[in-house]
């Protein structure tokens, strides 16, 4: 939705692949939704009924409020790694399970990713945005064998082999064509290679007024509304 709504362009919404404070901005409020919410969003088969529910209005933005508060439940740093935790550690230090996981494999993935961090980050830890991306705690063990998770190093660049690399250039390009589009009363969805599906008023797009460089420029009121009559 975010690579192609025509007002996530024009307000320069980014994929969330390429995370910072600006586009976690745009993400919170969709997760602030529930579990229900995001779930009917990705049941979605048409583009209609996703913005509807991505974006009732404009896509809103909040001040990264769930971002500082996974920040603050984190305790200060005692300078001892989740690997040297004795027991009674384990017990004063990792919050408990809201409910026991019958697949081992999120736990065991966290602990790899968090071995080396103390309580400081062990929850929305910095050093590990781009391993959260993979949503790993999500994968089952088996998927994660599957991946040779637990065979060697976790190597942050081989997320390349799950997401799809976007240049910056091409990024730029797309948000600021639909940022022309939106301003000039396109709504809906867009791509490079159809903008049919584009709505505007009145059926079609607006003719572009473009002065020629060598044109001359109106003197009087009367050339400026001559001028502006004659390319409607």
């Amino acid at each position: 939705m975010v690579e192609h709504d025509v007002r996530c362009g024009q307000m320069y919404v980014d994929l969330d692949i390429y995370p910072d404070r600006f586009t976690i901005a745009y993400m919170e409020p969709i997760l602030a939704r529930g579990l229900a919410s995001i779930c009917s969003l990705q049941a979605c088969t048409s583009y209609k009924s996703k913005i509807s529910i991505m974006c009732p209005d404009e896509p809103w933005n909040s001040e990264v409020f769930l971002y500082h508060a996974l920040e603050a439940a984190n305790d200060s740093n005692d300078r001892l790694d989740l690997e040297d935790y004795t027991p009674e550690d384990e017990i004063n230090n990792i919050t408990p399970l809201y409910f026991k996981d019958p697949d081992p494999g999120p736990e065991e993935v966290w602990r790899l990713i968090h071995e080396l961090s103390t309580r400081a980050s062990f929850v929305n830890g910095e050093a590990w945005h781009l391993h959260r991306e993979w949503g790993y705690v999500m994968w089952d063990r088996t998927t994660l064998e599957e991946m040779g998770i637990f065979e060697e190093d976790w190597d942050e660049d081989g997320r390349a082999l799950y997401i799809e690399a976007r240049s910056m250039e091409l990024r730029v390009a797309s948000q600021k064509r639909r940022e022309q589009i939106h301003f000039s009363g396109g709504r809906g969805w867009w791509s490079f290679d159809d903008e049919s599906k584009i709505i505007w008023p009145g059926g079609q797009e607006p003719q572009k007024c473009v002065l020629e460089e060598e044109s001359k420029a109106p003197e009087t009121l009367e050339e400026a509304k001559a001028l502006i009559l004659s390319r409607r």
